[in-house]
Formats: structure tokens, C-alpha cells, sequence
């Protein structure tokens, strides 16, 4: 008997829209650093791999599953809109409540409801999948793996990012597991695709800084991450964008990029 999905509960406790405040810089209470070097990061990896592959810049198709609420499809976007005149760029999610707002707040993008278990695309469609933060939510990732790699054009790239695993448990209670850099790989290791590239982005130390909490009136706050949210949205400069294929210290990110061959 298959194990019933977990429920995204982020979405009912801070809004469906959370992330897009999140990521607005012109409110540095708000700001989440971490989260926004998260999202761009992805951008980073498309446009390296499109530098690479210069021919691929006429017409893209690009799929995001587990889109939740649009903010990767808005970064990929903005991006690939200043390079790419013909694009068609999709999300999938299992949240209508995130889907009402993707489909608002991103009047380019084409957003359906449904699972990362069984994509109604045919096979061999896009010329990108991209999947930020949702395979450590999942009970099935490698069926989620093999769906990607379906719905991916030959010679097409596949971009799948989330966090390290430190502990045996995840940190996340929302996760249902998270996974070791070479565990990630592991997934990928097919005959059917070749890794391009495996990064290591968000530095564990401001990552620990930003979990360490202060007891303040009988609640708990984070007084480091708002520190480092607050400085980096005023000044620009985010210690979480830091992004190598080779870390010189330890991180707390990981990306995988692949293409289908």
C-alpha cells in the first residue's frame, strides 16, 4: 500500500502568496536572504547551461514541477524573457491555493493542477525541467526522477535542487526526507541522462546562524536571520548566493543539472 503524499501545510499557516513577500527586497522585515538565493541560483545554472549551448536560445520549453505559488517561474522569466524570445514556460502543483496565485501574479506562465507523478505532458516535450525544494517532499522521488526524465527533451536539461542532509531526521518536519550530496546523484545515475554538474550553494555557518533562536518574551526569534535578511536587503549583498562545484567550506544546498541523452 502506497503511503499517502504529506500535506504542504506552509501554505495554510503563513498564506499562499508567502514566498513572493519573501523574496520583495523593499521590505527587509520580511526579506528572506536564504530563500532568494535559493530561486536565483536556478537562474544562474539555465543561464550557464544556455552560454554553453548558444543554439538552444531561439524557442525554450521549461516545466517547474512543484511550482507552489510562481516565484521560480518569475525568476526564470525575467531572465529568459531579455534572451529568449519564444518561450513557453509551465508549473505544475498538487495546491490550488498556490496555483491561484502563480497564475496572478505570472501573466506568462501556464500553470496546471496536478502531481509530479503523472505529468499529462507527452514524453520527450521540454527543453528544460526544473524542480526547486520538492523532491525532499515527496514519498516517491525516484517516480517523480523518472517523470521528469520522460517529459525531457533528448538533449534537453533536467535542473533538480534541495536541501543537504545533516541529520537522520529531517530538520523539516514538512520533509519526508532530505539527502546527501551523493545520495542525490545516486537518483540520477542512468543510463537515459549524464550529470553536468553537482553545486553546493548557502554556507552551513549562515545557515546556523540563521536557525540559532533567542527566547525574547517568551517567543522565539531568530534574531541572526532577521540580521542577515535585513543587511543583505539593504545592502545587496547575500551571503547565500555563494555557489561552487567545488566548496571550499561546508554548505547547505545542493543543485544537480543534467542533460537527457
Amino acid at each position: 500500500m502506497e503511503e499517502k503524499e504529506r500535506k504542504f501545510k506552509k501554505y495554510d499557516v503563513r498564506g499562499a502568496d508567502y514566498h513572493w513577500r519573501e523574496i520583495n527586497k523593499r521590505n527587509p522585515l520580511y526579506f528572506n536572504a536564504y530563500l532568494y538565493a535559493r530561486y536565483y541560483i536556478v537562474v544562474k545554472e539555465i543561464k550557464r547551461t544556455l552560454a554553453a549551448e548558444p543554439a538552444k536560445c531561439k524557442t525554450i520549453n521549461l516545466i517547474d514541477l512543484g511550482c507552489g505559488d510562481g516565484v521560480q517561474v518569475h525568476f526564470i522569466n525575467e531572465f529568459l524573457k531579455k534572451e529568449i524570445p519564444q518561450r513557453n514556460i509551465h508549473g505544475i502543483d498538487v495546491s490550488e491555493d498556490a496555483l491561484v496565485i502563480a497564475r496572478k501574479k505570472n501573466a506568462e506562465g501556464l500553470f496546471k493542477k496536478e502531481s509530479v507523478y503523472a505529468i499529462s505532458f507527452p514524453d520527450n516535450f521540454f527543453d528544460f525541467t526544473v524542480s526547486s525544494d520538492v523532491i525532499e517532499h515527496v514519498q516517491d522521488p525516484q517516480k517523480m526522477v523518472d517523470e521528469a526524465v520522460r517529459i525531457t527533451k533528448k538533449g534537453g536539461y533536467i535542473i533538480f535542487d534541495t536541501p543537504i542532509k545533516f541529520t537522520e531526521n529531517p530538520l523539516d518536519d514538512m520533509h519526508v526526507q532530505e539527502f546527501f550530496p551523493h545520495e542525490l546523484r545516486k537518483m540520477f545515475e542512468r543510463d537515459d541522462v549524464e550529470i553536468i554538474r553537482a553545486v553546493q550553494s548557502h554556507p552551513f555557518f549562515y545557515f546556523a546562524l540563521c536557525n540559532k533562536t533567542y527566547t525574547w518574551f517568551g517567543k522565539k526569534v531568530a534574531l541572526f536571520a532577521y540580521l542577515i535578511n535585513i543587511f543583505s536587503s539593504l545592502t545587496g549583498k547575500n551571503p547565500f548566493l555563494k555557489a561552487q562545484t567545488y566548496p571550499d567550506e561546508p554548505m547547505s544546498y545542493q543543485y544537480i543539472v543534467l542533460r537527457k541523452k
